[in-house]
């Protein structure tokens, strides 16, 4: 059964990405690409582990990696070679664009200069995760989308965000994780030398330190699973409140209660936080001030179901939280002070791939890790933190303007998601290395790019009627 299920997805996933490359190719739209990886993101992780479950080869694993190198570098061509005014286009910069170009560049100087004591390689490949962000940030920036694609793409994002909750709640029916399924532990170890932890086999990511069992669908991990749903419950606020959608306004709070359900399932206390901050940042800058009691039910009915409802490992684990005698969070403080203490060291940075909990990244090197902000501060020093703090302000900045300037329903829609996605992440930013939680970081990006599109474009303004 298992050898079935493996060829009819390992023919999906090529004649399908065949299929997209043939109309990116044959039309001449990048739009395509995009397709390919909203699908392909979230099981980025657990394909890989399910195809060496199956084949037990690491090369076999090495295509899943690349292939989205592949398509991104054909999506790039396309876009280079189809537009015969590119030479002489010209591109208007604004403070975004000039803090992006900067991080990227520091980042390539601790690249190609002998900083740190990492291999070029591990170092190159960090410097990879950082250029996805900006080309993902670029293409979006000087992409055009027809009305009808970008509701295929927002919709095609709610429709993984359902299929997530209903493989979370087979995995909470039945008590076993996918993860468990597919020999995720095995993967890890022999691929990237990572051993199993924890009482599942998988890692402490997929448990609390009570022992409840955390989910994660499809994605990479709970947390993983955690940051797609405030992507996620985004478009599908949005696509409630939008008139062109509020016919459907049932279907829509149904999904947003799906999306709650798979946080909850994740047990990610970040991204629970971070949800609340998302309903309060939607009522205060968008102006839906209705949300602020229904953030103030939620919490006034959590704090009620905690105290006199809930478990005593519930209650206890909510408790040592907040007051850091949890492992989990007192790991975070310990690795927030390293990191800190690491910048007071060396202020100019310790050099790519150092810090963080990526692939590539060996312990013995390793400096803090659990902060994505800090993770940035070790390596490239006090200045490449300012500029990812200075690049995040002006993503949620340019979003919140670039809305209030939309003419559209769909516009509105682009920078309303970008916006609030981006200052629902900070929270989860600071607890773990979340850029690497490539769908939401990839794909918000993206839309960052399109909302700093819509906010360049000009006004146009009804013709004058004349006078007789």
């Amino acid at each position: 059964m298992s050898i079935l299920i493996f060829i009819l997805i390992t023919l999906t996933l090529l004649l399908g990405t065949g299929y997209l490359i043939f109309l990116l190719i044959k039309t001449g739209k990048e739009w395509y690409f995009l397709i390919f990886f909203i699908l392909y993101l979230p099981m980025y992780i657990t394909l890989q582990s399910f195809v060496f479950q199956q084949t037990q080869s690491p090369t076999g694993v090495l295509i899943i990696q690349y292939l989205k190198e592949f398509v991104l570098f054909i999506a790039l061509s396309v876009f280079v070679f189809y537009q015969s005014d590119l030479l002489r286009k010209k591109f208007k910069f604004n403070n975004i664009d000039l803090v992006f170009m900067a991080f990227i560049l520091l980042a390539f100087i601790f690249l190609v200069f002998p900083i740190g004591e990492v291999a070029f390689l591990a170092k190159a490949a960090y410097f990879k995760n950082i250029l996805l962000m900006g080309i993902f940030y670029f293409l979006g920036r000087n992409m055009t989308l027809s009305n009808y694609q970008i509701q295929l793409i927002f919709k095609l994002i709610l429709g993984i965000a359902f299929s997530a909750f209903c493989i979370n709640l087979a995995e909470f029916s039945s008590g076993i994780h996918l993860h468990t399924l597919i020999n995720y532990g095995n993967f890890q170890n022999t691929i990237n030398d990572v051993e199993p932890t924890g009482n599942y086999g998988l890692s402490w990511t997929f448990e609390t330190q009570s022992g409840i069992q955390r989910f994660g669908a499809f994605f990479a991990n709970p947390l993983d699973l955690a940051s797609a749903s405030l992507l996620a419950f985004a478009i599908a606020f949005i696509f409630f409140i939008k008139t062109p959608y509020r016919t459907n306004q049932i279907f829509y709070s149904g999904l947003m209660m799906a999306i709650i359900g798979s946080l909850f399932f994740a047990h990610s206390r970040a991204s629970l936080a971070a949800f609340i901050l998302e309903l309060i940042f939607i009522a205060f800058i968008f102006k839906y001030y209705r949300l602020l009691w229904a953030g103030v039910f939620l919490i006034f009915s959590s704090v009620v179901y905690i105290m006199y409802f809930a478990s005593e490992d519930l209650y206890f684990f909510v408790i040592d939280t907040l007051t850091f005698e949890n492992a989990s969070s007192l790991g975070h403080l310990i690795e927030w002070f390293e990191g800190i203490e690491s910048m007071i060291d060396s202020p100019e940075g310790i050099g790519l791939a150092m810090s963080g909990n990526g692939n590539g990244i060996e312990d013995e090197n390793r400096v803090s890790g659990e902060n994505q902000f800090l993770i940035f501060g070790v390596q490239m020093g006090i200045l490449g933190l300012l500029l990812y703090i200075s690049l995040l302000y002006l993503a949620i900045k340019t979003s919140i303007q670039s809305y209030r300037k939309a003419l559209t329903p769909n516009e509105q829609i682009i920078s309303f998601v970008a916006g609030t996605t981006k200052f629902a992440l900070l929270l989860p930013l600071f607890t773990a290395n979340a850029e690497l939680y490539l769908f939401v970081s990839l794909f918000s990006w993206w839309l960052v790019g399109q909302s700093v599109k819509i906010k360049n474009s000009p006004v146009v303004l009804p013709h004058a009627i004349p006078h007789d």
